[in-house]
């Protein structure tokens, strides 16, 4: 077998060793983008509250549930975009050592980062998300008693 042959076998593996890592790694994706999306969406409610809006007024803005759900989809794909990405960044710079071990070790290496960092992100942004929606309605809120 050809030292070229050797590694491209041995990114193959490494990438199908990271796919399999994958599985478990997206449940802890989607729950902490979850997590974040729904301790974001009761922040937003409460600040929709501390602004005089009713009940039903926030229920047609989001709801908890809701925001965990989006969250969980954001926690998802900016994790598995991050897995994929940092997989083929360690595998790259695996091959450029020119040992077929270090190829795997960095495809996996960096398959791990990178789902960390994806995640991470898709946890911030579903937070803020959810407070931003809060933002925007409280706003529309009193632009609408502005013109009343």
């Amino acid at each position: 077998m050809t030292k070229q042959a050797e590694l491209e076998l041995c990114y193959q593996q490494g990438v199908q060793a990271a796919f399999e890592k994958a599985a478990y790694a997206s449940i802890g994706m989607s729950m902490t983008g979850g997590v974040g999306g729904g301790m974001g969406a009761y922040e937003a409610a409460q600040r929709m509250q501390r602004a005089g809006m009713s009940d039903d007024q926030i229920d047609e803005v989001l709801s908890v549930p809701g925001g965990a759900l989006r969250g969980a989809g954001k926690g998802l794909g900016y994790g598995f975009g991050g897995l994929v990405g940092g997989m083929g960044v360690g595998a790259g710079l695996g091959a450029l050592s020119g040992d077929s071990e270090t190829v795997k070790n960095l495809a996996l290496v960096g398959a791990g980062l990178g789902s960390l960092a994806g995640a991470g992100y898709g946890t911030y942004t579903s937070y803020q998300d959810e407070l931003e929606r809060a933002r925007i309605a409280i706003l529309e809120r009193e632009a609408a008693k502005k013109r009343r």
